[in-house]
C-alpha cells in the first residue's frame, strides 16, 4: 500500500496547501456485502473489549520522542476510499489517521453561557474546519459539554474505516475530555453514570452517544484513541471560538447526527449512492433501495 503525501510547508496542518490528484486512484475498501453491516463481530463483544483497551495515543509507540509534535508525526495525504479525500496520514502508519478537537464556553456553567466545538480531519484548502455550536436543548452550556461534543462529532463525521483507515487519533487539549474517555466513562456508566461517592455525572445524554460512537467504529475494525497535545498544538481551538460566538438564534434545538453520503463501487449496484448515518442505512438510492428489500439484510441495517 503506497500513499502520496507532500511536506509541511507552512506551521500547521490545517494551513497545508490542496494536494495534486494522485497519480492513481485510492484502494477502494472492499467490504463483505453491499453494505458491509453482516458478518461482522457483534459490537457488544468490542464494546466489552475495547473498554478495556488503552485509549491514550502514545508517542513514544512510534518514535523516540515523548514529545513528538502533529506536524513530525502526521501529513496532509490521500485517503484510500472510493470518494477521494485529503487527510492528516501518519508518515509510518499509513493507516492511521489525525483529527484535531477543541471546545469553548466562555462564562461555563452560567445562565447566559453559549458553548460550541470545533472539529478538523482535512487542510481547510480541502475541507473546512467542522464548526458546531452547543444546541439551545435546555441544557447549561460548559466547556466540558462542549469538548464531548467536538469528539462526538468526529466520531459521527464520516465512516473512516471506508476510507481506508483502521486507526484514528483525536488530539484535544483538555485533559477533562482525555482522563474521563481513558480512566473513568466505562466505570461510570458500571456505576449507573454516577461516581464513586455516588454523585450523578454530568452530560451522560452525550456520554452514551460517544460509547455507541466508539462501539460502532471499532465493530467496524476502526481504532478510536485520544491524545492530549498542549494547547498551541491544537488547530482546532480557533474555530471552537467562532462556534461558541454563534447567535442563539442560529443555534439547532438539538444535536443532529451527521448525515453522511458514500459510495460503494465493489457492491452489486457498482457506484450506487448510499445515505448513511452511524446507526445504519435510512435511504439509498432506488436500485439499491430494492436491492435491500430483497435482502434479509434489510431489517439489520434499520436496528
Amino acid at each position: 500500500m503506497t500513499i502520496e503525501i507532500i511536506e509541511r510547508s507552512l506551521n500547521g496542518l490545517v494551513d497545508s496547501p490542496i494536494l495534486p490528484a494522485p497519480t492513481k486512484q485510492p484502494l477502494g475498501v472492499r467490504r463483505q456485502t453491499l453494505l458491509g453491516l453482516t458478518g461482522l463481530t457483534p459490537s457488544s463483544y468490542f464494546d466489552a473489549y475495547f473498554q478495556r483497551a488503552n485509549r491514550s495515543f502514545s508517542t513514544t509507540s512510534t518514535t523516540s520522542s515523548e514529545h513528538a509534535s502533529p506536524t513530525s508525526l502526521f501529513r496532509p495525504g490521500w485517503n484510500y476510499g472510493t470518494m477521494q479525500g485529503i487527510r492528516f496520514i501518519h508518515t509510518t502508519e499509513p493507516r492511521t489517521m489525525l483529527a484535531f478537537t477543541s471546545g469553548a464556553c466562555p462564562s461555563t456553567g452560567e445562565a447566559h453561557a453559549r458553548g460550541g466545538a470545533a472539529c478538523i480531519f482535512a487542510p481547510k484548502s480541502w475541507s473546512a474546519p467542522r464548526k458546531v455550536p452547543l444546541p439551545m436543548d435546555g441544557t447549561t452550556h460548559t466547556t466540558e459539554r462542549a469538548d464531548i461534543l467536538g469528539l462526538l462529532e468526529l466520531l459521527t463525521a464520516r465512516f473512516w474505516d471506508a476510507e481506508g483507515f483502521n486507526k484514528l487519533i483525536i488530539a484535544t487539549d483538555s485533559e477533562f475530555l482525555v482522563t474521563a474517555v481513558t480512566e473513568n466513562v466505562y466505570r461510570w456508566r458500571s456505576n449507573g453514570w454516577r461516581k464513586n461517592n455516588r454523585v450523578k455525572i454530568k452530560n451522560v445524554d452525550l456520554w452514551e452517544k460517544v460509547l455507541a460512537g466508539f462501539a460502532d467504529c471499532e465493530s467496524r475494525g476502526l481504532f478510536v484513541q485520544l491524545w492530549r497535545i498542549p494547547r498551541e498544538w491544537n488547530e482546532a481551538v480557533q474555530y471552537a471560538k467562532e462556534a461558541a460566538a454563534t447567535p442563539m438564534q442560529q443555534r439547532p434545538s438539538q444535536w443532529v447526527k451527521t448525515v453522511i453520503l458514500e459510495r460503494y463501487p465493489d457492491g452489486e449496484v457498482p457506484g450506487s449512492l448510499v445515505v448513511r448515518d452511524h446507526s445504519g442505512v435510512f435511504w439509498a438510492h432506488p436500485h439499491v433501495a430494492e436491492h435491500l428489500e430483497q435482502s434479509s439484510n434489510w431489517e439489520n441495517a434499520l436496528d
